[in-house]
């Protein structure tokens, strides 16, 4: 029940900052299956294998994460590559179609 009230304010809040607010329904991730999934390897990867010790030591795992994740870490739905690798090979595949 306290969360729908902070939903309220929340949304009485984005429209007051005319904000767009993008929701997925409860009980449905499958709406934004790429981001629930790196949600959930940020999850097991970082969140429940560090102790952080400050705002500083967060911020500096997380960048360390994150960094890994898209430029060591291959990925399955990627054809093995890292997001930052298939971004490129998708960026210089298209540029040589419209040249």
């Amino acid at each position: 029940m306290v969360l729908k009230f902070i939903s309220k304010e929340l949304e009485s809040w984005a429209d007051e900052q005319q904000l767009v607010q993008a929701f997925i329904p409860p009980g449905q991730p499958r709406h934004n299956g790429f981001v629930e999934s790196m949600h959930n390897r940020m999850r097991d990867e970082l969140f429940e294998d560090n102790l952080f010790y400050g705002i500083n030591d967060a911020e500096e795992r997380i960048a360390w994460w994150r960094y890994r994740y898209n430029n060591e870490h291959p990925h399955s739905a990627l054809g093995y590559m890292t997001p930052n690798a298939f971004a490129e090979k998708w960026k210089h595949e298209n540029q040589m179609a419209t040249a």
